[in-house]
């Protein structure tokens, strides 16, 4: 069973002068030799599945794949047709494939919200398409800045932004289909799901300027860049998208 996890990082780290680097036509800052509060160091929570769990759901979803085919009637011969599982494969690798914006947090502020998400039948991940949906939710807790202030500078966080993400991979799981009546194999077939891995939270602390543009620290809080606006940074997020998130 999944357990929600915090994860600080307490070190103290020792960043500073800014110097600017052009990313995706943003403005973004790394840090040198400048003492910074240790609560600035973005914390994150996680649901992050043992390789037991992992693999447990890995057989649940070859098992219901073959459950729901074997007694699909569009999908059965006269006599009806029993899927027999023989081979899984990994497809992608296991790695983030899909980000979400939760909401914006107020300084001082702690909320507790659902994180969700799903892939419809056909929806592709990282290029292959699932031939089975997937939905998960959870809820997580995050915080808005207390008194830090944004990573290199002396500009103290007016708010956060709680966003999340979800790793996993596709596994291919292939079937061999005999007929019930006279027992003998009619065809092989191939079906593709998703496997979560893991699934986090972030506070990103955020200052948003006289301007409107925003200045936001990516999810491990040692760098920040500066967005245009609160909604290019919203905008930023979903299936295969994750230069929001880290940079």
């Amino acid at each position: 069973m999944n357990k929600l996890i915090s994860l600080c990082l307490v070190s103290m780290m020792f960043l500073g002068l800014s110097v600017p680097v052009t990313v995706y036509g943003e403005e973004v800052f790394e840090n040198v030799d400048t003492e910074v509060d240790s609560e600035a160091i973005n914390p994150y929570v996680e649901e992050k599945l043992t390789d037991q769990e992992i693999l447990e759901q890995e057989q649940a979803l070859g098992d219901q794949i073959a459950s729901n085919n074997s007694s699909n009637p569009m999908l059965r011969s006269a006599t009806g047709q029993t899927w027999k599982l023989v081979k899984t494969r990994k497809l992608t690798t296991d790695q983030v494939v899909a980000t979400q914006y939760v909401q914006k947090l107020d300084a001082k502020t702690s909320k507790s919200k659902s994180v969700s998400f799903s892939f419809g039948i056909n929806a592709e991940i990282k290029g292959v398409k699932l031939s089975t949906s997937f939905s998960y939710s959870t809820s997580m807790t995050r915080s808005g800045p207390s008194n830090e202030k944004i990573v290199g500078t002396q500009t103290k966080a007016s708010h956060a932004y709680f966003t999340a993400a979800i790793w996993g991979y596709v596994n291919e799981y292939t079937y061999d289909v005999y007929d019930n009546g006279s027992g003998k194999k009619i065809k092989t077939v191939k079906q593709n799901g998703f496997i979560r891995t893991n699934t986090q939270g972030y506070s990103q602390n955020a200052y948003t300027r006289k301007d409107g543009k925003v200045m936001v620290e990516n999810a491990s809080g040692t760098k920040y860049k500066t967005f245009n606006s609160h909604d290019s940074f919203v905008n930023g997020f979903g299936r295969g998208k994750s230069s929001n998130l880290w940079w």
